[in-house]
């Protein structure tokens, strides 16, 4: 049992640390012990039951209250009981029988023996656009709707390469599904012809490109009009313009899949889509008894924020959230607007300006509600169009709700920025204005409201830092690599140059190193407003604690050793 914040979390870092360990020469294991998976098994786990566990006990509290039809709290319990109820069913839920590929045309397996799949109707982006409108997200394409980085009062629409591509293709499915051991074995192969093919695709510098959809077809002779149109829910003129991050990947997509087996794609796009919808119940191990309120959480965000802050926080601790958060992010800020006026590289006086006019217009929004709105009123304006029936089961309010999410995150389409709340589990930037702070993400041990103020420089900290660089940033490679350096007073950074989106392991590490030195000035600086006194529940310094704690909650911190004080505060000899 602990007395207080403090011993908890200094409890947490001992269980985790080996200080057998020379922090000088290991500072890895030193840290974070043999656990290098430390992130998810000693605090992003705990927080997240923690956070989990509290939804559990609210919702079987109110699960079998009667509600009032139509009412936000009867959608909320229509959702979670449908899921309680199909977890204790033995059949699995089967999405393909509900979501057809295209209009009159069936998946593979459903044709009747003796007849070939009409392959020739089978059209591979209306099929994709069809289940992007589920939520399915990169799978050979990644499309979303986000602010435009020249016009920030516009959004845009982005197509984008997607990271990673795991298709298995796993021949005993496809016998499940009826397909004979030879049709089974031929889909397989070919399914992994084109797998390697995309998987190994040159990884030039990607072509980033603003086209119109005429230009898309005529120059790159790649037709998005279909499409986006599926995806949408309307029409686009042949002048609409997208941002393409990659247009090369793009071209060489379509010549593949065109050239492949119809069949083979349409069979791969189907396993997609089932492993999306049915992911979180896809393991053998027994589902936690909070899962349906994680389901819960994931599709109604809203809901779930307000039935947190009513049933779990409270005012008082809201409030307390509220402050401790604003207070963070205005000490983060601090060493941003100090570096830039200082501008070491001397330049030009109207780019210094425009970012300090930037960061003056950035705000935070702790949880992910509304400023000055009530909060149920937004919340139940929100889902006021959302109809589920009574009669529903699961699987049909589960497909409604991804298309109700998806339309709500597609939407903003053709509107003004506006500051209103979008859906957003992570901590994220948002409209390049507004930095966004899950609740989620202000559990202990992962923020420590009422401990001591060393405690509150970890991972929060770290990614609202990065939120604020990433909001600086303009897509000219070349402008925030000044940038970078104009903010690096140590040099950390080098000679480094970014080159496109996604930076190089080594060139990473230099950039997160002079993130955590910016954060680390936002709380040693003189002046600060953070307490910095030596504390009594250990003898570990001050400066060691900050190392420590932000080596267990930031996932990726094998640059610490490389900050200008880690030898300092660690007495470290030269030759170590």
């Amino acid at each position: 049992m602990f007395f207080n914040q403090n011993e908890q979390i200094m409890d947490h870092i001992l269980r985790i640390m080996d200080e057998t360990e020379n922090p000088c020469t290991n500072f890895k294991e030193y840290s974070i012990g043999r656990t290098y998976n430390v992130f998810f098994n000693k605090y992003y786990l705990p927080a997240y039951e923690n956070y989990y566990r509290k939804f559990y006990a609210v919702f079987e509290k109110l699960k079998n209250r009667a509600y009032e039809s139509g009412s936000l709290e009867e959608k909320v319990f229509k959702l979670y009981n449908a899921c309680q109820a199909d977890q204790k069913k033995e059949k699995k839920n089967n999405y393909l029988e509900v979501v057809q590929p295209d209009i009159n045309l069936s998946w593979p397996q459903n044709t009747p023996q003796g007849s070939q799949w009409p392959k020739e109707r089978f059209q591979w982006l209306v099929t994709l656009g069809r289940l992007r409108r589920f939520g399915m997200d990169g799978v050979l394409l990644k499309t979303s709707v986000q602010v435009d980085f020249e016009d920030h009062s516009n959004y845009t629409v982005v197509i984008e390469k997607p990271t990673f591509f795991g298709y298995m293709g796993s021949q005993n499915w496809l016998h499940e599904l009826g397909f004979t051991t030879s049709k089974a074995t031929f889909l397989v192969e070919e399914i992994h012809k084109l797998r390697d093919s995309l998987n190994n695709e040159n990884e030039d510098k990607p072509l980033k490109k603003r086209l119109t959809l005429l230009e898309l077809e005529s120059q790159y002779g790649v037709s998005l009009n279909k499409y986006l149109e599926v995806v949408f829910d309307r029409k686009f003129p042949p002048s609409f313009k997208l941002q393409i991050n990659d247009v090369n990947y793009l071209v060489r997509l379509n010549q593949l899949i065109s050239s492949s087996d119809q069949e083979a794609v349409a069979v791969l796009l189907m396993e997609r889509f089932t492993d999306f919808m049915t992911s979180s119940g896809d393991s053998d191990k027994p589902l936690p008894d909070y899962h349906c309120g994680e389901i819960v959480r994931d599709l109604m965000e809203f809901a779930s924020n307000l039935i947190f802050e009513e049933h779990i926080l409270g005012e008082k601790k809201l409030g307390e959230y509220q402050f401790q958060a604003t207070k963070l992010f205005e000490a983060l800020l601090k060493p941003f607007r100090k570096g830039l006026e200082r501008n070491r590289l001397n330049l030009p006086t109207s780019q210094i300006s425009d970012h300090l006019k930037t960061l003056n217009g950035i705000t935070v929004n702790v949880g992910n509600m509304p400023k000055n709105e009530d909060h149920r009123r937004f919340v139940t304006s929100y889902y006021e169009d959302l109809d589920l029936e009574s009669d529903d089961d699961f699987a049909i309010i589960y497909l409604k709700m991804r298309v109700f999410k998806t339309s709500r995150e597609l939407g903003k389409l053709g509107k003004p920025v506006s500051n209103d709340p979008s859906p957003s589990n992570n901590l994220d930037l948002l409209n390049f204005n507004t930095i966004v702070i899950p609740y989620c993400y202000l559990v202990e041990p992962l923020f420590m409201t009422r401990g001591h103020d060393v405690f509150k420089f970890g991972q929060v900290a770290f990614i609202v830092s990065s939120s604020l660089m990433k909001a600086l940033f303009t897509g000219n490679f070349q402008a925030e690599t000044n940038l970078i350096k104009t903010l690096d007073d140590h040099d950390l950074f080098g000679n480094s140059q970014l080159s496109s989106n996604l930076m190089e392991w080594d060139v990473a590490l230099k950039y997160f190193r002079v993130i955590f030195n910016l954060m680390h000035e936002a709380y040693f600086l003189p002046g600060s407003g953070f307490d910095q006194s030596q504390p009594n529940f250990t003898d570990k310094s001050v400066e060691q604690l900050f190392f420590l704690y932000s080596a267990q909650t930031i996932p990726e911190s094998d640059f610490l050793t490389m900050m200008p004080t880690f030898a300092e505060t660690f007495n470290c000899s030269s030759a170590s």
